[in-house]
């Protein structure tokens, strides 16, 4: 049998470090024979020599004693023998040689630090590592406050994660910046520091292109040109000379004093704000609102690692923006790291390209702090924004003055006092114990430590003794690390009995927030999980895993009641506060005033602090003029539809031939009894379906087409959503896009378009109809979560696969799981007798391909993962290419069609097959082309693991 490779233990590398290396190297080793399930203790003691390298063998040549000893004794004696050529004196230098590093987090530096100790042996260890955080941490301001009030590590760490890195720097007071120039239109008001004028103020007159030195501005003690003291001392001169205001575009002076009359003019544009969009299961995406103003834009320049950094300040942003122009522009640039975080245009579905993420200090006017931004690539002129997050810290800007926030909401796991949920088990449906579904070896330490992490939090536990529930897991590796898991909950949820809570409907939510003019948004962190389930309910939660079984302790995403629940739940504890409502976990403050709405959120806060609620810091939006909930947008000019809900419908193209016009006339057919005179209007592009009609496109049909356009999107035909109607998504897809439709009792409430990737293209047609399927649940997540609708589709094999619990391909499995946590009813619609009204749609999409990988990620790692040891992707892709009958497999695939009787012996399995990258996928596991049956049959037995084991392994991977 041919052994794995494993790199050999080099003693005479480094010396210094041979103990250190060598504990890292033994454990290496124990993971792989674990790994390999090597449990014979002989040949654990002759990997170990062998693997070792010649100088492990000559050295345990000189080990009389242990030579012929078991392999636990022999790892002892060369720990032993290692062990005390732990350099301690060297070790404890590299430790004090630590200090914290500009891109790094305080909790980041402790972590180096315990590293770095445990190879120390230091008698106090807490007082070591407090001591050196003190001398290398960057704050000045932390350092001094540690060394003032002798605080204990634990005090010291809570300190920093409260204000990371917000202090003064010493010796920066005297920074050579503008002044601050404190704007406010009224009291406790936004007010921002180091920007410029509002408009409405008085001006004095305009700044000349040339520098005059020592012109004092109205006040004696004032320079015009910088706003800093005057007169400069001759070695200092005044920091404005050779500078651009942004304000006014001239030389010479900084924008906080500038007295252009015609600055307003210059900033006419749209500020940028930011949200997050959070999934329970999926986590992290985010997406840009917009506040149309005509009014000034705050901007300032900041020093970002050491570059001078042009921000706009917004107000309502939860991440920082910085364009890839800028960060090209940047002497030195940090260290870009992968993000799966999506970030949305404003209004829109279609996600923003993501370069990466770094975090990094950042100063302005005095003020330091550390921060994530975002790269993107944006268009030239695009602007960098400042979240309000950051712009608070760097104290720019100062809004909620009467507000007081608790770092405790922000900080560790909820859990809601007083609350146990308990479910609604029907003990009719007959209990299921499904399989233990096998994880590859390569990620079960990932699993486990994910496991750990849910125990640590009080999310679930260890199941002890027989259970009549327990569902299979599917883990999915994470981009960044580490893996997510998903409990299948299907079978169990059949016994799960809803209870029907009321939603609020949108009629409900305009009466409570007409005329507000200011808003706040809270996201709770994780929130389901904050509501703990009662013993009696644990039970039907039950999970197998590798290392046995688990259950939830808290609600969770995938129990179908989960919404209707939390729904519930959150409205009693908020019920009595004016200016607070909740969707499900978005809970909305809003007031008319500033000081209307600081009280309703100081209330809100003060409320969910009380009943141990916790909330998502970077994902909450405080103070904003403009609110986008349930497809509209809520603001001090009132309230207007949400430009995404129509955006496909009005920007679509004109059908360019009969078969479109058809399928345009079949989208209007679908709410022709709301728009009036829609046969006349109708007339010129129906005239065109005729066989007898030659093709022709003038002006009237152009005018049909825009009326149209204007008459499907007008408040006749679209209305409010209502919670309490029945709610039915029409959905289609096409080999160039995916359309939906959401529609109540006939009346659209939203339309939804895009296109596919060039990956996606390559489906099949029921795969792009389940997809299209995906795309329009989650898209319109808002309306539906939480309530029962159905969904149609002209595609009738999707019913047996979306409705039955028999295996299906990885593809349709990965697309199960995300619909799980959804209740509708899948319904047929055939085509020939009435057009689907997302037909249109589907082929003529609006919104470019998304960026969401999370299907093909799955399949990648499913495919990864299910190759034979020593065999390679690369060697199964080129025997399947060779292989006709698999040839033809995947024509079938993609085609549906299975005519060829050559393909009998997969036709019963066809729902279970998918393609991937030039392979073929049965499930997790991969279909082996005859040429390399014989070379995995040889090497699974290589391992001489028995009959049984080794028939378990062949099964696992093919």
């Amino acid at each position: 049998m041919s052994e794995p490779t494993f790199p050999q233990f080099k003693i005479r590398e480094d010396e210094l470090t041979v103990g250190t290396r060598w504990r890292k190297w033994i454990q290496q080793l124990e993971n792989m024979l674990t790994g390999m399930n090597i449990e014979a203790d002989d040949r654990k003691k002759a990997l170990l020599i062998h693997y070792g390298g010649e100088e492990i063998f000559d050295l345990v040549d000189t080990f009389p004693d242990v030579k012929k000893s078991n392999f636990d004794a022999l790892k002892t004696a060369l720990t032993n023998h290692f062990t005390p050529k732990v350099n301690l004196v060297y070790e404890s230098f590299k430790f004090r040689k630590l200090h914290q590093e500009q891109v790094e987090s305080v909790d980041q530096f402790h972590v180096r630090l315990r590293r770095q100790a445990a190879l120390c042996e230091f008698a106090d260890l807490e007082r070591e590592i407090l001591s050196q955080m003190i001398e290398g941490v960057i704050s000045s301001k932390l350092r001094k406050k540690a060394l003032r009030d002798k605080v204990t590590l634990h005090q010291f760490l809570q300190e920093a994660r409260n204000e990371e890195l917000t202090n003064k720097q010493v010796g920066e007071i005297e920074r050579e910046v503008g002044q601050a120039a404190a704007i406010s239109r009224k009291p406790r008001h936004l007010k921002i520091e180091g920007s410029q004028s509002q408009a409405g103020a008085s001006f004095q007159p305009k700044h000349k292109g040339t520098y005059k030195q020592g012109r004092p501005c109205g006040n004696k003690s004032k320079c015009r040109n910088c706003g800093g003291t005057f007169l400069h001392p001759s070695t200092r001169p005044c920091p404005a000379k050779g500078k651009t205001c942004h304000l006014c575009g001239k030389a010479n002076h900084f924008a906080s004093v500038c007295r252009s009359s015609g600055k307003q003019e210059r900033h006419k544009t749209a500020i940028k704000q930011i949200y997050h969009e959070d999934d329970e299961s999926d986590s992290d995406s985010a997406g840009v609102f917009q506040i149309n103003t005509k009014k000034s834009i705050h901007t300032v320049t900041a020093d970002l690692c050491s570059n001078q950094v042009k921000f706009i300040v917004d107000t309502g942003a939860s991440v920082n923006i910085l364009t890839k122009t800028s960060f090209d522009k940047m002497h030195k640039k940090p260290i870009l790291r992968p993000d799966p975080i999506a970030i949305y245009g404003y209004s829109n579905s279609e996600k923003l390209d993501v370069l990466g993420r770094f975090t990094a200090s950042i100063q302005c006017n005095g003020e330091k702090t550390q921060a994530t931004f975002y790269v993107l690539q944006t268009p030239e002129k695009a602007c960098n924004l400042l979240s309000a997050t950051t712009s608070q810290e760097l104290k720019i800007i100062s809004f909620l003055n009467n507000v007081t926030i608790s770092e405790n909401l922000f900080e560790g796991f909820g859990k809601i006092k007083g609350i146990k949920i308990k479910l609604h088990i029907d003990e009719k449906v007959q209990p299921v114990a499904q399989k233990h579904r096998r994880i590859p070896y390569h990620i079960r330490k990932d699993t486990e430590a994910e496991l750990k992490r849910f125990e640590e939090q009080d999310i679930i536990e260890n199941v002890k003794g027989p259970t009549p529930w327990v569902s299979p897991i599917v883990v999915i590796p994470k981009k960044t690390g580490g893996v997510r898991l998903c409990v299948d909950m299907r079978r169990a949820n059949e016994a799960i009995k809803r209870e029907r809570h009321p939603m609020p409907t949108l009629e409900e939510v305009i009466n409570e927030l007409n005329g507000s003019k200011f808003f706040s948004r809270l996201d709770l962190k994780q929130a389901f999980h904050q509501l703990e389930l009662g013993e009696e309910s644990r039970h039907i939660t039950t999970f197998a895993t590798h290392v046995g079984l688990r259950r939830y302790k808290r609600l969770m995403f995938g129990i179908n009641a989960a919404p209707e629940l939390f729904q519930y739940h959150l409205n009693r504890i908020l019920h009595d506060i004016q200016g607070a409502t909740n969707y499900i976990d978005d809970v909305i403050i809003f007031g008319k005033t500033r000081e209307e709405h600081d009280r309703n959120l100081q209330a809100t806060l003060d409320r969910l602090q009380e009943r141990g609620v916790k909330l998502n810091k970077d994902k909450c939006l405080f103070g904003a003029q403009k609110l986008t909930f349930l497809g509209h947008v809520f603001g001090e000019d009132g309230i207007h539809l949400e430009p995404q809900k129509i955006k496909c419908i009005s920007e679509a193209t004109a059908p360019t031939n009969i078969a479109a016009v058809r399928s345009f006339l079949g989208m209007t057919q679908y709410v022709s009894r709301f728009i009036r005179g829609y046969a006349t209007i109708t007339e010129p592009l129906r005239m065109l379906t005729k066989k007898t009609q030659p093709w022709t496109c003038g002006k009237p049909q152009q005018d049909a087409f825009d009326q149209l356009k204007s008459a499907l999107t007008n408040a006749g035909v679209m209305s409010y959503f209502d919670p309490s109607k029945p709610t039915k998504i029409m959905v289609d897809a096409s080999p160039c896009g995916l359309g939906a439709i959401l529609t109540q009792k006939g009346q659209v409430i939203c339309y939804g378009s895009r296109a596919l990737t060039q990956v996606e293209s390559r489906y099949s047609q029921t795969e792009r109809e389940m997809l299209a399927v995906v795309y329009g649940v989650e898209k319109f997540h808002m309306y539906l979560h939480g309530s029962k609708f159905t969904v149609t589709t002209d595609h009738k094999p999707l019913l047996g696969i979306v409705n039955s619990s028999k295996p299906c391909s990885t593809r349709f499995e990965r697309w199960r799981l995300r619909l799980m946590p959804y209740e509708f009813n899948l319904r047929y619609s055939p085509g020939k007798d009435e057009l689907n009204p997302a037909d249109y749609l589907s082929r003529h999409p609006t919104n470019k391909p998304t960026r969401d990988n999370k299907g093909e990620d799955y399949i990648r790692y499913v495919a990864k993962a299910s190759v034979p040891n020593a065999l390679t992707l690369e060697e199964v892709k080129e025997a399947t290419k060779n292989n006709p009958q698999l040839q033809k497999v995947m024509t079938a695939i993609q085609s549906g069609k299975w005519e060829d009787k050559s393909l009998s012996s997969f036709l019963n399995i066809r729902d279970e097959l998918s393609v991937y990258d030039g392979v073929v996928l049965r499930n997790h596991r991969l279909v082996i082309p005859n040429i390399l049956h014989h070379q995995v049959v040889t090497l699974a037995h290589d391992s001489h693991q028995g009959i049984v084991k080794t028939k378990q392994l062949i099964r696992e991977k093919v």
